[in-house]
């Protein structure tokens, strides 16, 4: 039997173990591949990240848990734009950290998951969500009806 459930700081040490193997896994593009070579700093980072997310409430992850074990995950980053014709009220989410362990895979968790995240955007009343799809992830975000955008660029530093 599989439990959803959000988690908590408690959970931080698997959380970062979590996000750590994905980057490991998706290491094969070229972003991440610079990603693996500053995994202690990306670990540092994203403790961070999640502890400030957590304490502010515009962090969310969910977790899957089988065993006992944490086995599938995902997260929403809650945030505001002005308002726009895109999206009237400005409130967006970001999903992210999408990853079932290998051995996991193809059982449903990760769309309980995504169904999970995007009913906490909705409740807030966000308007739009977002999400970086990778080439495993799409099929899924695809048949929850996610579209592909065109109107993003990227500026970095």
């Amino acid at each position: 039997m599989i439990e959803y459930r959000k988690a908590e700081l408690s959970d931080l040490e698997e959380l970062l173990a979590l996000r750590i193997e994905f980057l490991m896994e998706a290491s094969g593009s070229a972003n991440d591949a610079a990603a693996v070579e500053h995994i202690e700093e990306l670990r540092a980072e994203n403790e961070d990240f999640i502890q400030e997310g957590f304490a502010e409430g515009c962090f969310v992850q969910w977790l899957a848990v089988a065993d006992g074990r944490v086995v599938a995950t995902g997260s929403a980053s809650f945030y505001r734009l002005p308002p726009n014709g895109g999206c009237i009220n400005g409130k967006c989410a970001y999903i992210g950290n999408m990853y079932t362990r290998p051995a996991w895979r193809r059982q449903g968790m990760a769309e309980q998951i995504l169904k999970n995240a995007l009913s906490e955007a909705k409740s807030r009343g966000c308007r739009k969500v977002m999400l970086h799809a990778t080439m495993m992830g799409r099929p899924l975000y695809v048949k929850l009806g996610f579209t592909d955008s065109a109107d993003d660029m990227v500026y970095k530093f």
